[in-house]
């Protein structure tokens, strides 16, 4: 039963009378109405068809009709494509001004009905004035002021001209809006959930791009007293490749005019690959690869090897098991082409992901003496994922913990992408043959590199990481507090995960770990749905722990195998406890024996039936709604069918997991 707008209400004052009101508040967001909430990562479950998506901040002004001046704005929702639940983004804004990282999350039942479960940051002790002394164009000013010997893309104009082309607009500029925002003094020792409104300065940011010396940032100006305190990256970074080594391929193109070029037209493609010499002077005035017909010379194999990686990667993404419009991802709903410049002068930054007015971008650089960056299929895939990530609002940030997930997870599907196209891969990200630093997921400890602490942020020694705060993990400034030399930790949890592994992870932790792999094709779809639908701004490995735990019972049911091992996993590279789910028997994988089973109609209006094979094998059987709750159990019977009767539930999605003397296995039932 839903409890009522009245009761809710009243009971924040009889429990929170005596409580500050930023804490009552903070309460009111984070506790009342959670059967389970983990103070670590922010997580909370609400109970079965309790509150309506939205809801709760209709009953926080309920509670508290004398705040005003904040509020939560829904600025994203998307159905996910594996389970079909429905993802709310909520903003929160203070006195009308947007405050940044502060948002919340819902995740819904596929009927868009109730809330299951959701997460967040939220500033409720905000107290300040939001008129700014400083104006836009003076917080402007101290930028050009401070970057005076810069060539900014509004100077350029070629830069120029392709924005009023892209944007239909002849008055168009690359020139900065500046943006009046509450925005966090910086993105270190944030904690998980609750943000002291202290943190929060009253800002004036700007997206700018520099030419020369390049750097695409989002700057913020104190808008009180004029100073520049923050700056984040916006170009995602990866090392170079060495080899393109796939031989002969068929290659997507088009024929606009008298040539053929590299603009794909295939399975729903849309990606344009041209070069350029130089990093400016943008899209508009950089050349086609161009050829008379459509059988490429090794001349343009740069250009083709990235068009082609580029285009195994969409299809990775785009077809099962994800079955994500990429297309519509990287239109931004309309029908920008993803955009790659290849042979680009190396500036010392590798190749590179861009979101820039509209279009994504990735750009491929070379080095000086014409060994082509850019060449490996997990690099090119790698930047690829950036894109992907890069084309949900308020994804992570290239700083920290957040930053070393957005590697992490870009090393990951490059990997997958390289195993999708070779039917093989070499847990090796950038492992083709040539001058290139790897990293290495087996083995994080013996490839890649880091920084040293207290040391220049051009000192790097080698090895990365496996596991949080032990041996080469790096604490300091450089490399945006460590995302890239970090990365480790996630590729290992990733490898675990998949193949599995037993040891002793290093101090502070030295905890004795047992993973069961899982396989890649499990492990991906985890680490695809925290990706796509969980993790933004500033969230951590915690984060990351509690979200792909979530995203396994979504997946596979609460208590899965899969769900245990996502869980140990996490526990084996430092982060969290192990499962305290009850342990899975089952035979060595090699002997096991899991006979045929069938499961119709599936999806049905309340009525299943299961038909096993072999009714000897077959111990019970159990199903769970989406928020672990177990609502019906069956024993062995001398029918080799059962009859699983959900008609008195709500239409959605339920997992049953079956336990048989071989192992256990869980499937989804639709309830229509």
């Amino acid at each position: 039963m839903k409890m009522s707008r009245f009761y809710f209400a009243f009971t924040f004052f009889v429990l929170f009378a005596t409580r500050s009101f930023a804490q009552t508040a903070w309460d009111t967001i984070f506790y009342l109405g959670y059967t389970q909430f983990d103070e670590v990562s922010g997580y909370g479950s609400y109970p079965p068809n309790y509150m309506a998506p939205g809801q709760v901040f209709s009953l926080f002004h309920i509670a508290f009709p004398e705040d005003l001046d904040n509020d939560w704005v829904l600025n994203d929702q998307r159905e996910d494509s594996v389970v079909h639940l429905i993802h709310y983004y909520y903003q929160q804004t203070y006195k009308g001004l947007r405050v940044e990282l502060a948002r919340y999350k819902e995740h819904v039942d596929a009927n868009n009905e109730f809330v299951i479960h959701g997460d967040g940051k939220i500033v409720s002790d905000l107290d300040a004035d939001a008129t700014p002394i400083s104006s836009e164009s003076e917080a402007m000013g101290q930028i050009l002021n401070e970057y005076s010997g810069n060539t900014f893309a509004w100077m350029d104009d070629a830069w120029e001209a392709q924005i009023q082309e892209d944007q239909n607009d002849p008055y168009a500029t690359n020139y900065p809006i500046g943006e009046l925002i509450w925005a966090v003094d910086s993105l270190t020792d944030l904690p998980s959930y609750y943000i002291p409104g202290q943190r929060y300065i009253l800002a004036w940011a700007f997206e700018v791009l520099s030419l020369d010396p390049a750097f695409h940032r989002r700057i913020f100006v104190n808008a009180n007293t004029g100073e520049i305190f923050r700056e984040d990256e916006l170009d995602c970074f990866n090392g170079p490749g060495s080899t393109w080594s796939h031989g002969t391929r068929t290659i997507d193109t088009q024929k606009p005019g008298g040539n053929w070029i590299l603009f794909t037209d295939d399975n729903n493609r849309n990606i344009h690959t041209k070069k350029s010499g130089i990093l400016g002077p943008g899209w508009g005035t950089s050349s086609n690869y161009s050829d008379s017909d459509d059988d490429w010379d090794v001349a343009d194999i740069a250009g083709t090897s990235t068009h082609w990686f580029a285009s195994e990667s969409w299809d990775f993404f785009q077809d099962a098991p994800f079955n994500y419009n990429v297309r519509a991802a990287f239109g931004n709903f309309s029908d920008h082409e993803l955009r790659i410049i290849v042979d680009i002068d190396d500036d010392g930054g590798g190749p590179r992901g861009r979101l820039y007015n509209g279009y994504h971008y990735l750009q491929i650089m070379k080095y000086a003496q014409g060994d082509d960056q850019g060449k490996a299929l997990d690099i090119i895939g790698h930047e690829f994922t950036h894109r992907m990530q890069e084309s949900r609002p308020n994804y992570l940030k290239n700083d920290a913990q957040a930053g070393t997930l957005k590697e992490g997870l870009g090393d990951i599907f490059g990997e997958l992408i390289e195993l999708r196209t070779d039917g093989s891969m070499d847990w090796i990200h950038g492992g083709d043959p040539g001058t290139v630093e790897t990293r290495n997921f087996t083995d994080p400890k013996s490839d890649g590199s880091h920084n040293v602490i207290n040391s220049p942020c051009s000192t790097k020694v080698a090895g990365q990481p496996n596991t949080v705060l032990g041996e080469n993990w790096y604490t300091g400034a450089c490399d945006n507090h460590g995302m890239h030399g970090n990365s480790g930790v996630v590729n290992y949890w990733f490898y675990l995960l998949s193949e599995g592994g037993n040891g002793t992870n290093d101090l502070p932790h030295s905890d004795t770990y047992d993973v069961q792999g899982i396989g890649t094709e499990k492990a991906g779809l985890i680490a695809f749905y925290i990706m796509m639908y969980y993790l933004t701004d500033d969230d951590d490995f915690e984060k990351a722990r509690a979200s792909s735990i979530l995203a396994a019972q979504a997946l596979f049911g609460p208590c899965s195998n899969e769900e245990i091992q996502t869980t140990n996993a996490w526990y084996a590279v430092g982060v969290g406890d192990v499962s305290a789910c009850p342990p899975i028997t089952s035979q060595d994988p090699a002997h096991a024996k899991l006979e045929p089973i069938m499961i119709f109609p599936n999806p049905s209006s309340g009525k299943f039936l299961v038909e096993f094979s072999d009714i000897q094998e077959f111990q019970s059987l159990e199903v769970f709604d989406l928020m672990g709750t177990k609502i019906r159990s069956y024993s062995l019977t001398t029918s080799n069918q059962i009859e699983v009767d959900l008609s008195s539930y709500a239409s959605g999605i339920f997992i049953a997991k079956i336990q048989e003397k071989a192992g256990s296995r869980s499937f989804q039932l639709v309830k229509q």
